[in-house]
């Protein structure tokens, strides 16, 4: 029964694989198109039926090399964050995990973290603009978060909106009852009359 199982395991690895190298084909077909017809993706999509021009896009993208195929098989925030670096940071770290820093009491450790498995804050650490930032790099970050932290916890309260003229501007979320909106209202109609 293992066999079959892992024959078909082998099987599926290969359907993948194929798929995605036609993935890259179809790339390279739609460049070599728009580039004879630049306004050739609504032909493409009839050709397809219930393909939509934004996946035309992308495989042109897949063609030009400037997404690695195997990105667009997940929407895990880590994938979505790799997208957006160069074409051979994408290929380095599709498959090899990003070493990313963890404080313990013991001190910092190393992780290895597969770019499927990264939540959206260990993306912000780890990575940069346009790289992957180096265990350095993250304890930099690191620390200038929690600089920016106690900045922002230090800063007075300010009242929730302010008022020049005849408009209410709010700079937070915050809830208003009817006595302190009619207070704004009165406030606003006072500096009318001045």
């Amino acid at each position: 029964m293992e066999a079959i199982i892992k024959n078909k395991i082998d099987e599926f690895s290969r359907c993948i694989t194929d798929g995605i190298n036609s993935w890259i084909r179809a790339g390279e077909l739609v460049i070599e198109i728009l580039a004879e017809n630049p306004n050739a993706v609504d032909d493409i999509c009839r050709a397809v039926p219930g393909l939509p021009r934004d996946v035309v896009y992308r495989f042109e993208a897949i063609g030009r090399r400037d997404v690695h195929p195997q990105l667009l098989l997940s929407a895990a925030p880590g994938i979505r964050k790799l997208a957006t670096m160069p074409y051979s940071v994408q290929c380095q770290f599709v498959s090899n995990p990003v070493p990313f820093m963890v404080e313990t009491e013991h001190g910092v450790e190393t992780l290895l973290v597969n770019v499927n498995n990264m939540t959206g804050d260990q993306c912000r650490q780890a990575f940069g603009a346009s790289s992957v930032r180096g265990i350095p790099e993250q304890r930099a970050w690191i620390e200038s978060e929690k600089r920016k932290a106690v900045a922002a916890s230090m800063e007075p309260e300010l009242v929730p909106y302010s008022i020049v003229g005849n408009r209410v501007t709010f700079r937070r979320g915050c809830t208003v009852t009817k006595r302190e909106m009619k207070q704004i209202l009165e406030m606003m109609s006072k500096s009318k009359s001045r």
